[in-house]
């Protein structure tokens, strides 16, 4: 669903498609790797079997900002 709303904002700019494309995999692939530090700071926190979604839970906002920084560092 995130992916496909990047798709659309980017598509409505008429640029070429496979510049279109690579932008919307770029998007993906930075949201990927977003989530995998955010699943390495909900395990410091003992919770196991964490999803995507939870990251937009605001009760998981400490570690989602924790995730950004340390992705951000890199």
């Amino acid at each position: 669903m995130i992916g496909q709303k990047f798709y659309d904002k980017l598509s409505a700019k008429q640029d070429k498609k496979t510049e279109v494309k690579r932008s919307v995999m770029s998007d993906m692939r930075h949201l990927a790797t977003l989530f995998s530090h955010f699943q390495l700071q909900m395990q410091a926190a003992d919770t196991q079997n964490v999803e995507f979604v939870h990251m937009y839970d605001r009760k998981n906002f400490m570690q989602l900002e924790a995730a950004i920084r340390q992705y951000s560092i890199q």
